[in-house]
C-alpha cells in the first residue's frame, strides 16, 4: 500500500490513458449522405465471412456499422438521431484508434459488433433477451474494447497504473471501457426516447446499478 501511494505522482505523467476526456480533432464525423445502403452492402454484412479489415476507408467502416443497427430498425424502435448517432460512431473510432493500436483497435470493436449482429439477425439469443437487451447486446460489441491501452491486466497491476489503483485492481481495462462508452454517450446524448431510461447497468460483481423500468 504505500508503494503504491509513493508512485501515485509519478503515474500522473507516466500513465495518460486514465484520462477519458473529448480533445477536438480535425477530422470530421460522417455526414448522412454517407450513410447509405448499397445493393451488395447487405449481402456482404448478413455473412459470416463479412470481414472489416478488407476496407480502407473508415466511410466504409462507419456505414457498415450504421447498417448494422439500421438493418434491424434500431433508429426508429428507439427514436436514435441519425446525425447524433454519426458524431457518436466517429467519437467511438477515434478513442479507439488514438494510440494506433494493431489489435485492440475499432476494426475490432467493428468485427465483434458484427459477431453480435449475427447471432441477433440469426435469432440465436433472441429468446433468452427483450428488444432493448439486443441493442445493448450489439452496442457493447462495438465498445466493448474501446481506448485499450495494449496491456493486460496483470500488466496494470503490477505496475500500479492508475487505472489499476482507480479500479482496485478490479477487471481494471473492463472497467476503463465501460466508462469511456459511458462517457461518450452521455456526450453524445446518444438517445431521444425514454430508452436510456430503461438501460440495465450491472456492475462487474453483478449487482443491479440502475434497474431496468
Amino acid at each position: 500500500t504505500w508503494r503504491r501511494l509513493s508512485i501515485m505522482d509519478k503515474q500522473a505523467t507516466v500513465h495518460e490513458h486514465d484520462n477519458i476526456s473529448f480533445s477536438k480533432n480535425s477530422a470530421e464525423p460522417p455526414a448522412l449522405e454517407h450513410m447509405e445502403m448499397k445493393s451488395e452492402d447487405l449481402k456482404q454484412l448478413q455473412s459470416w465471412d463479412f470481414n472489416i479489415l478488407g476496407f480502407q476507408n473508415q466511410k466504409d467502416k462507419y456505414r457498415y456499422v450504421w447498417l448494422m443497427f439500421h438493418s434491424l430498425n434500431y433508429f426508429d424502435k428507439f427514436e436514435i438521431d441519425l446525425q447524433t448517432f454519426c458524431n457518436f460512431i466517429h467519437v467511438v473510432q477515434q478513442k479507439y484508434d488514438r494510440r494506433n493500436n494493431p489489435f485492440h483497435n475499432f476494426d475490432h470493436g467493428v468485427t465483434v459488433a458484427h459477431g453480435c449482429y449475427m447471432w441477433i439477425k440469426n435469432k440465436v439469443v433472441n429468446k433468452f433477451l427483450d428488444e432493448f437487451e439486443l441493442f445493448s447486446l450489439l452496442l457493447g460489441g462495438l465498445c466493448h474494447d474501446i481506448d485499450h491501452t495494449g496491456k493486460t491486466n496483470m500488466f496494470e497491476m503490477k505496475s500500479f497504473s492508475r487505472l489499476a489503483l482507480k479500479y482496485h485492481d478490479q477487471s481494471v481495462l473492463e472497467q476503463h471501457h465501460a466508462a469511456v462508452t459511458f462517457k461518450i454517450l452521455s456526450n453524445c446524448l446518444l438517445y431521444t426516447s425514454d430508452a436510456a431510461d430503461d438501460l440495465l447497468c450491472v456492475d462487474l460483481g453483478g449487482r443491479p446499478i440502475i434497474q431496468k423500468k
